[in-house]
């Protein structure tokens, strides 16, 4: 008996010297958790003139493979595909993520979101690339508001950059200030939620 209480007793001192806190977890616009997979209309809440939902944006090439905010009224943008590596239900602050536009995208380019230089302004400008290759990105909290940020990460987890919109051309890219979004669900989930994987 006293050596049952004795384990007792172990136990108890040991769960209230390790922490128990859990990872904090990304909030849709509804307040529910954003599911690891699950697909967002994503919206920018720059104050700075590339305000809306995130989509598409023709430059002077043929194929719109830049990302900029939808000025359209109406407008719920193109939906994301939230993924993580972790095999968790949710996703959570400062988890290295992937970011892919959902549905066909022009010229056969690849859905998922990368990086490209541009040499003529020596800017990196966040696209679809026309690859499949795994691209981190991470999700953080702003402070004193219910919106996030999105940071460039490099494969091993370090901050690369910010993520927001160049003001003279309103084009997503790697930049000083990270601006501030919103994820509204672009899926519904019945009593047990499935995922689509289309």
């Amino acid at each position: 008996m006293s050596s049952l209480l004795f384990s007792a007793s172990i136990t108890l001192l040991l769960l209230s010297i390790l922490p128990l806190s859990t990872p904090e977890e990304l909030l849709d616009t509804d307040g529910d958790p954003i599911y690891n997979g699950g697909q967002y209309y994503i919206t920018s809440l720059n104050i700075y003139g590339s305000k809306g939902p995130i989509t598409l944006q023709k430059t002077d090439d043929y194929c719109p493979y830049y990302i900029t905010a939808d000025k359209t009224e109406n407008s719920r943008g193109i939906p994301v595909r939230i993924n993580s590596p972790y095999r968790t239900q949710f996703i959570s602050f400062d988890q290295p993520v992937s970011m892919a536009f959902t549905g066909r995208m022009p010229c056969h380019y690849s859905p998922v979101w990368g990086r490209t230089f541009d040499r003529y302004s020596r800017r990196e400008y966040i696209t679809i690339d026309g690859s499949n290759r795994y691209r981190p990105f991470i999700i953080s909290k702003n402070d004193e508001s219910d919106s996030y940020g999105i940071k460039v990460v490099s494969p091993d987890g370090n901050i690369i950059s910010n993520v927001g919109f160049f003001e003279d051309n309103g084009l997503l890219g790697l930049t000083e200030n990270s601006t501030a979004v919103t994820f509204k669900k672009a899926f519904y989930y019945a009593n047990n939620p499935q995922l689509s994987t289309s």
